[in-house]
């Protein structure tokens, strides 16, 4: 028998959780143990998870009318961007 809730929308609060958690980790190892070599591996990962993952989770929640979430989320990918 198939199930009469197929659609089900999903939040995206712990993906934009975990890619604002691994960019803060990012940003705090560049500050803690800063290195010539280093320094440009942790901001561009910092960018690429803390800025395309937060947008994409933000514009995500903004698709499954979550505003406040979208918000929140899609300006702290601003921020790291």
């Amino acid at each position: 028998m198939m199930n009469d809730n197929l659609e089900r929308n999903f939040s995206m609060v712990p993906f934009g959780l975990l890619s604002l958690s691994i960019a803060v980790l990012l940003m705090g190892l560049a500050a803690i143990f800063p290195s010539a070599t280093a320094t440009a591996p942790y901001f561009t990962m910092a960018l690429l998870f803390g800025g395309i993952g937060e947008s994409a989770a933000g514009m995500w929640a903004f698709a499954n009318r979550e505003s406040v979430v979208g918000t929140a989320f899609s300006s702290l990918g601003l921020f790291f961007v």
